[in-house]
């Protein structure tokens, strides 16, 4: 082992302030994902009516008539 390799192996490590979980290229891939699936959310939200403000339908469905029979054996 050189000498130089001695001395840096006895040197207590550098205070480099705040450590990401992620390196950086992880976190931009990250923001790039959730920027994705955010606007994906958007863009269905509007391709269902959202800027109509008619997202949502209840009374479109027909009523259906249940029949319900117990047996009480």
């Amino acid at each position: 082992m050189g000498r130089l390799a001695m001395s840096k192996a006895n040197l207590p490590p550098a205070p480099s302030g705040i450590q990401w979980w992620l390196r950086r290229a992880d976190q931009a891939t990250v923001a790039a994902l959730i920027l994705l699936g955010l606007g994906a959310i958007v863009a269905h939200w509007v391709y269902r009516g959202g800027l109509r403000a008619r997202v949502i339908q209840l009374d479109t469905a027909p009523p259906i008539a249940l029949e319900w029979q117990v047996d009480v054996n």
